[in-house]
């Protein structure tokens, strides 16, 4: 099944369109216009829905499902606010383990907000309401947390994270809900520098709600205004792109040509080499009315959508010229 949505073009007055051969010969600079459009041409971004996966997964039904996050081996990760659980499933829907329930314990969780699991080995999982980043194997086996230490500097102490994400060196970045900034963390487990505050020039962050890598170097950020911002591995800004959005900012996910954002209703695309947008509605992605969008995955050429009844839809990306 293929979903595209309708793109307005600018395609001027018909008084700014030339009307006939001597107005296009005098004007050179309308004759390069004409030549070089077709070489600037504007791809167009398709999703064919390849499958829906939907609850009960073994019996369980989430109740507030929040974030997903795939392995490199299209292992699904669940996560569910309200129970506090996680559940691991297949790229068909099986469920295979679960973990969690309310508390602060090793197995518990207060209010989760998000997890990822990036390299494929461990998961990490923001604790909002325990003020921890909980780390877990691909299993759901508890290996150690993460809490910022009494004595730790201002600057680099974090609380009621909203994400986490490690890269490909093993270092943890983290959306420091309490003070609305990232956290980077070594792979040895030292925080190492804080960026993104709010009043910064550039790149500042209103509620730093979600964390994604970017396929080639950096990270990116989706703040609560639906403000999307890449800075590099060191923290310095790169770009920043405001996402045009209906509802609440929910999810990210970052691909080679795109930048996904999905509110309540609404998925919104900024291409990355033309730098244009396109905005999908439930309608087109196929998802009933009663449904929210709560959270989007990327992985290997695929993107992966959560609605707020759990189901899981998987579409293949497509740009066509």
């Amino acid at each position: 099944m293929r979903f595209t949505n309708r793109r307005s073009r600018n395609r001027g007055r018909p008084s700014d369109r030339p009307r006939n051969s001597f107005q296009i010969a005098s004007s050179g600079l309308t004759v390069l216009a004409l030549l070089v459009l077709p070489l600037i041409c504007t791809a167009q971004l398709y999703l064919d829905r390849i499958a829906i996966l939907s609850p009960p997964y073994g019996g369980y039904s989430p109740s507030h499902p929040i974030a997903l996050t795939i392995s490199p081996e299209d292992h699904l990760y669940l996560l569910d606010a309200q129970s506090a659980t996680i559940t691991r499933l297949t790229d068909h829907g099986e469920a295979i383990a679960q973990i969690g329930g309310p508390g602060s314990g090793s197995q518990q969780f207060s209010d989760p907000s998000d997890l990822n699991i990036y390299s494929g080995l461990d998961l990490f999982v923001a604790d909002w309401g325990n003020d921890r980043i909980v780390r877990l194997n691909r299993r759901l086996v508890f290996l150690a947390e993460y809490r910022s230490a009494d004595n730790t500097s201002p600057d680099l102490a974090f609380e009621q994270p909203l994400s986490v994400l490690q890269n490909a060196r093993g270092d943890l970045f983290i959306a420091d809900g309490g003070n609305d900034r990232v956290l980077k963390i070594s792979a040895d487990g030292e925080p190492l520098f804080s960026f993104g505050a709010y009043g910064d020039q550039k790149g500042s962050l209103f509620q730093p709600m979600r964390l994604e890598s970017d396929p080639v170097a950096g990270v990116w950020v989706l703040d609560a205004r639906g403000h999307t911002v890449h800075f590099d591995e060191f923290g310095g800004f790169v770009e920043e792109q405001p996402a045009e959005l209906v509802g609440q900012a929910r999810g990210l996910a970052i691909s080679p040509e795109a930048v996904w954002v999905c509110s309540d209703s609404a998925l919104w695309v900024w291409e990355r080499v033309e730098r244009t947008t396109q905005t999908f509605t439930l309608a087109d992605l196929g998802l009933p009315n009663s449904a929210l969008m709560m959270d989007l995955a990327w992985r290997a050429d695929q993107l992966w959508l959560l609605d707020s009844r759990g189901s899981i839809y998987r579409f293949e990306i497509r740009a066509e010229r």
